[in-house]
């Protein structure tokens, strides 16, 4: 099985990956739109093979900020607003035991 994995960061790239997921998954919450209302830092961990699909948006921040003494830059994902985790269109456990 091969993978091709993206980080989506652009609101037609979202769009497009948002749209191939069955209706009954497609939430607001969970849209470029919606991760964009106040915070810039977002991307999307998109993975797709052959017909399976796996969708993580989430909001991407520098933890070096906060006042720790960090050798290198460090970040930190969560979900927008409380709202998190993954969409996919499958139940195909070898697509998830296998990706990357």
């Amino acid at each position: 099985m091969s993978y091709k994995v993206s980080i989506l960061k652009s609101k037609e790239a979202w769009d497009a990956s948002f749209s191939r997921l069955p209706k009954e998954s497609q939430d607001i919450y969970m849209m470029y739109d919606y991760y964009q209302i106040d915070n810039n830092h977002t991307e999307c961990f998109f993975v797709e093979s052959d017909q399976n699909i796996f969708y993580y948006p989430y909001v991407k921040e520098k933890v070096n900020t906060l006042g720790y003494e960090l050798d290198d830059i460090y970040y930190d994902i969560q979900g927008a607003y409380g709202y998190n985790g993954a969409l996919t269109n499958c139940d195909d456990i070898f697509f998830f035991k296998d990706m990357p």
